[in-house]
């Protein structure tokens, strides 16, 4: 060696630096081999926009990395680069099947620097944690299945059959968290020594799964408190995947506790062998470290350390390590443990650690065949003040481990303070293999009053029979381990629904608890002598009642306990509840970094799972202003001298009993139910208020009606009983029944032999029953009505008494007048409500005490309208209705048209009510506004036209006069006279300009007497449609296709069935449509998916008429007897073009009437 050259030198460094996979990277912070063999090192660093790589992989040909949902090909978002000719070369890529990726129009991974050697390339490159590219996969906090790849030789092109080659057996998958935190190492001067506790050669059985072995150790002989400061695994090699996770708790002060011989390997946990006082003397004492499969070390930051050597040590732990062995391999032996490196020089806090989640035992049942079970513990604001009370101050947690077993899908860790919810930690991917302690971005502190809440959603699908809580593999959990300081007397604080309600739900009555906590039943009789595990497994399973179990336990009350350690004064038993409801807080909006939207603005309601309604909404603004007073009284109070207290607290006070008013207005006949996404009341008194949400495959509905008796909901086909479908339910002696049922006639409905409506849950108070239900879509039973994305009948009735019996004499009694029909859309999506914080306005236009006229049913009338003078470009966001208490039913329908600049277009005074449209009294200049753009269109029963987060309508642009002319149809059927009308619309815009603006296009037959529908048809048709010819015309000065968003369907009285369609490359399909049009409620359909219409397309309205009760000819026209046929399509980016229609030639409809021949007058 002292003769090697320079060269000779740098060549063997380079080989061992190669040779052991590893490249000096000392700006990295992560590193992890994805391969078993060592030959793909991935290094990482990330900060708050962006994550950095550094793929050093074993061969000079293409290598690739990737982020994958699951863990395969598809859906997975890819790098793929390589070094050629000493260039390197990066793509990014997604893949849709397992074939080669294709490569992103937008691309997001970006190369830094690239180089190959004789045996190795090496790619350094990065990406933005969030691109807000659809095909790129968000990189957060939750665990991240990585795929990687290679092959031998560089592609000759970038794709196709010249492109990357396959890569054979050269690819696998691993579970990561890329953004955790790691702490700096340990000092690496200073005093400090480590200790080690390690199993001694124990024979992990071969006849079981799950095996929990234990040991207690004697820690070292300290004179004075010390810290642990790091706490890391050594696992015995090979044994990686069988030492699963382990606890070492703090034994209390015992002399004589047990003490094995050095050679001794210890016990299985809580099993006959193992001396009682390890029971006794070590589970109660604080936890000291937790680790489990998948985490690295445990490095404490700076300000805290764990105390041992302290007042509370007996000088003793016991180490509980699981040990997972699902394949029941024989010879395994085992002496892995825990390092825990310690120091004298005490830091500013003592650490401590806190399990929050589910009791482990049986009563914590899972369903089969649950796609997404949801199950919930929490630490209840009793227990956390008492020990927080104890310790003096308030708790800041530092870093979270969430933990369940092989079910476990989706997992987070809540805070709720002052009513207002908050993740502390979330993984959505979660995966049993990789289970860490996360140390947090920032401290979150836990004050006295608070709860802590740990969620876990299960996926079953794959499971035939229940699962249930336990320590087992096979069973589950669901724990969250908080690390947090200063440490409190508390190690264990947990939950579970009441075994009441869980069996409950699967029909059991009465039961009594024996002396282990095994139940036995008592009623019905037919389940008197079987298990609980027998009652739960005869429950008919499937996805749907999976999920109406979940809703129903966390609808129903709570056990909940907390548990001390021997340290502490606090009487934990007398924290004991039995029946407390599940906690719940408000969870504030959360801001989506990918959208161009305003945030919110105030007084609307969260996004899409929030579902709030307008009284909803009132309700959380009531909450949160209740809460915001009582703290500003305490602030108060705490802040003020005692001579001016009394004054300002009088003030304060007085504000807070009107908040308690209006707050008690607001709850008058509402029972919140926060998971709904719609709500109508169904009659005009207010009695009957139903309830619902759906997704694509059920409906959910939640009816709560002012009686005491039974209660019914049914489907119709024209809004009569006969043909119906209908539930019928009431709830006696705190029971709740639900019965489906079919209508014949107008008689009492017979009970359906396929019961389809299945009850969720159901009670009573003193004035209301609440029965929540739900129902498949389609059931494919030929007694129920398909629920569709058609206007539907929903028919409504109560009575005040229960039924004596399911179904004759004493049956369901005759409901009298508690009946009626509302036509409504049930499948309806309803967008977001507008955000409630940020930079938004709005301004009203309203017509101003119009006459409506008496001596005709139809009336349009007409107002221009300046605009808010603004400065630059903004977006409409929402428009919604503001409609004249009592003409509900006369304000039929509106447009608004932008007029085109006219410098001296006649403004009418203020206090003018505006003139009819189209007649000599209307100003000539008007008639140019309806050749501008659509600005808005709402109809008769629609409610607030909300746009999509992307796209806003323009104002202020280049194409804006400043003026808007509004159309407004008046219904009066009736010719009631002494009408006024002063309803209009509001108009809410923003500054922050959206991506797209959007449009409005109306598509349909042309509104003239020539469109004519004959007498005595029960099905006639009429069609029209938006030629190639203009869509092409138009699409080509707009320079891209359009995508339609959003669908209203317009006839007039005689329309029954509406459609929508496109056709593209010659293939005809629907974009809406309605088979039970209902003229009185017309709504803006929002798509579930966007519909994209290409140059060439063409776009078709279709309406079916039934005329059968006419004796004449119903012509095309603008009044109510008249008829129309139009689809108004909302869709973005706007073009110039507002009207695309056709009808039949003139001359084939006198034709068909037998005219030879005729002339158009002028």
């Amino acid at each position: 060696m002292a003769n090697m050259s320079p060269f000779c030198v740098i060549t063997v460094i380079t080989a061992i630096i190669f040779g052991g996979n590893i490249v000096v990277g000392d700006d990295f912070t992560h590193h992890e081999s994805l391969d078993e063999e060592g030959k793909f090192q991935l290094l990482w660093k990330f900060d708050d926009e962006k994550i950095e790589f550094e793929a050093q992989v074993q061969t000079t040909g293409w290598v690739g990395l990737g982020l994958s949902p699951n863990g395969g090909m598809p859906g997975s978002d890819i790098a793929i680069g390589w070094v050629k000719d000493g260039t390197a070369y990066l793509t990014d890529r997604y893949a849709e099947a397992k074939a080669q990726p294709s490569v992103d129009e937008s691309q997001d991974w970006e190369l830094v620097s690239g180089y190959e050697n004789g045996t190795h390339t090496v790619l350094r490159f990065n990406r933005k944690l969030t691109t807000c590219d659809v095909r790129d996969r968000v990189i957060n906090e939750d665990t991240l299945r990585v795929l990687w790849a290679w092959h031998d030789q560089d592609p000759e092109e970038e794709s196709g059959e010249n492109g990357p080659t396959y890569h054979g057996t050269n690819r696998g998958a691993r579970a990561t968290l890329l953004l955790n935190r790691k702490l700096t190492e340990t000092p690496a001067t200073g005093n400090t020594y480590s200790f080690d506790l390690l199993m001694n050669n124990v024979s992990v059985p071969d006849q079981q799964d799950t095996t929990y072995w234990c040991h207690v150790f004697e820690l070292p002989n300290l004179t004075s408190k010390h810290h642990v400061i790091k706490a890391e695994p050594i696992i015995t090699p090979g044994n990686e995947g069988v030492f699963h996770h382990v606890l070492v708790y703090k034994c209390r002060t015992n002399p004589n506790i047990t003490i094995l011989p050095a050679e001794h390997p210890g016990h299985e946990c809580q099993s006959p062998n193992m001396p009682i006082d390890w029971a006794e003397d070590c589970y109660e004492g604080s936890i000291v470290s937790a680790w489990a499969i998948g985490g690295g070390d445990l490095i404490y930051p700076e300000h805290v350390g764990y105390p041992i050597g302290d007042d509370e040590d007996s000088g003793y732990v016991l180490m509980e390590v699981h040990y997972d062995n699902p394949q029941l391999e024989s010879g395994i032996r085992d002496s892995s443990g825990i390092r825990m490196t310690y120091t004298p020089e005490l830091r500013d806090n003592d650490a401590g650690t806190l399990e929050v989640g589910v009791i482990v035992n049986k009563y914590h049942a899972i369903p089969p065949r649950a796609v997404d079970f949801k199950s919930a513990g929490f630490c209840g604001s009793q227990c956390l003040s008492a020990f927080i009370e104890e310790l003096g101050e308030p708790i800041k947690i530092i870093g979270v481990m969430l933990h369940a077993h092989l079910l476990g899908v989706r997992l987070n860790a809540r805070l709720i303070h002052n009513g207002v919810e908050t993740d502390i930690a979330r993984d959505d991917n979660y995966d049993f293999n990789l289970q860490n302690m996360r140390m947090l971005k920032e401290e979150i502190t836990v004050h006295p009053g608070d709860t802590l809440i740990t969620e876990c959603i299960y996926n079953s699908a794959h499971k035939d029979t229940m699962v249930y809580g336990g320590r087992g593999t096979p069973e589950e959990m669901c724990e969250t381990f908080f690390l947090y300081y200063p440490k409190f007397d508390m190690n264990f604080c947990d939950s579970l629904p009441n075994v009441y309600h869980t069996v409950n739900f699967a029909g059991a009555q009465d039961f009594t608890f024996d002396e282990n906590f095994d139940v036995h039943f008592t009623a019905p009789e037919h389940m008197v002598n079987m298990t609980y595990e027998e009652v739960m497994e005869a429950v008919p399973w499937t996805r749907e009642k999976a999920r109406d179990f979940s809703e129903f336990l966390f609808n129903s009350t709570f056990y909940s306990s907390c548990r001390g350690t021997p340290q502490s004064n606090v009487d934990a038993d007398a924290l004991q509840e039995f029946a407390l409801p599940f906690p719940r807080g408000t969870r504030l909006p959360t801001e989506d970094i990918c959208s161009l939207r305003a945030t919110p603005t105030p007084g609307d309601g969260p996004g899409p799972a929030g579902g709030s309604t307008a009284l909803q909404a009132h309700h959380a603004a009531g909450y949160v202003l209740l809460t915001y007073l009582v703290a500003l009284v305490l602030t108060v109070w705490a802040e003020t001298s005692v001579q001016v207290k009394s004054v300002k607290m009088a003030s304060l006070l007085a504000s807070f009993c009107v908040i308690i008013v209006v707050t008690a207005i607001l709850g008058e006949n509402v029972i919140a139910a926060d998971d709904f996404t719609h709500r109508e009341s169904l009659d005009e008194e207010g009695k009957f208020q139903l309830l619902w949400k759906f997704d694509d495959e059920k409906i959910e509905f939640e009816a709560q009606v002012q009686t005491t008796g039974w209660v019914g909901l049914g489907l119709s086909p024209n809004g009569g009983m006969p043909g119906s479908d209908i539930a019928i339910g009431w709830v006696k002696d705190g029971t709740a029944y639900l019965t489906d049922r079919y209508a014949e006639a107008k008689a009492q409905p017979s009970v359906d032999e396929s019961q389809d409506w299945e009850l969720v849950s159901g009670y009573e108070n003193g004035t209301h029953t609440v029965l929540r239900f739900n129902r498949k879509l389609t059931t494919c039973d030929v007694r129920d009505r398909v629920i569709n994305e058609d206007t539907l009948r929903v028919l409504w009735a109560w009575h005040d008494q229960d039924p004596e019996e399911e179904s004759g004499v004493s049956g369901p009694t005759y409901h009298g007048t508690n009946r009626g029909a509302r036509a409504t859309l049930l499948l309806n999506r309803k967008l977001t409500e507008t955000p409630t914080t940020g930079t938004t306005y709005s301004f009203d236009l309203l017509m101003n005490n119009v006459p409506i006229p008496d001596n005709q049913d139809t009336t349009y009338w007409c107002r221009v309208f300046q605009m808010p003078n603004l400065p630059s470009k903004h977006h409409i966001i929402k428009v919604e209705p503001i409609i004249t208490p009592g003409n509900d039913g006369i304000f039929h329908h509106v447009l608004l048209y932008k007029c085109r600049t006219i410098p001296n277009i006649t403004i009418v005074p203020e206090e003018h009510p505006g003139h009819a449209c189209q007649s000599p009294n209307m100003p000539s200049d008007w008639y140019g506004c309806y050749g501008g753009s659509i600005v808005a269109a709402w109809a008769i029963g629609g409610g607030d036209v909300i746009y999509p987060e992307h796209v806003g309508y323009p104002i202020s642009d280049s194409e804006d006069s400043g003026y808007v002319l509004m159309e407004v149809h008046y219904d009066n059927p009736q010719l009631e006279s002494g009408m006024y009308d002063s309803s209009g619309i509001r108009m809410m815009y923003t500054p922050e300009l959206r991506d797209n603006d959007v449009g409005t296009l109306e598509v349909g037959v042309i509104v003239n007497k020539y469109h004519a529908i004959p007498p005595r048809a029960v099905d006639f048709k009429s069609a029209a449609f938006c030629s190639s010819h203009c869509l092409n015309a138009y699409m080509e000065e707009l320079g891209e296709p359009i995508k339609i968003i959003g669908v209203m369907l317009h006839a007039h009285l005689l329309g029954v069935r509406l459609n929508a369609r496109l056709i593209h490359n010659g293939v005809e399909t629907d974009i809406a449509r309605d088979d039970n049009y209902d003229f009185n409620l017309q709504n803006m359909r929002m798509l579930k998916e966007e519909i994209t219409v290409y140059p060439g397309d063409t776009l078709i309205t279709e309406c079916i008429y039934n005329s059968e009760h006419k004796d004449s000819v119903v012509y095309g026209g603008l009044g109510t007897p008249q008829e129309m046929c139009e689809s108004f399509f909302l869709y973005y980016p706007k073009f110039n073009t507002s009207f695309c229609e056709s009808m039949p030639n003139i001359h084939h409809t006198v034709t068909f009437a037998g005219v030879q021949d005729y002339e158009l007058c002028v």
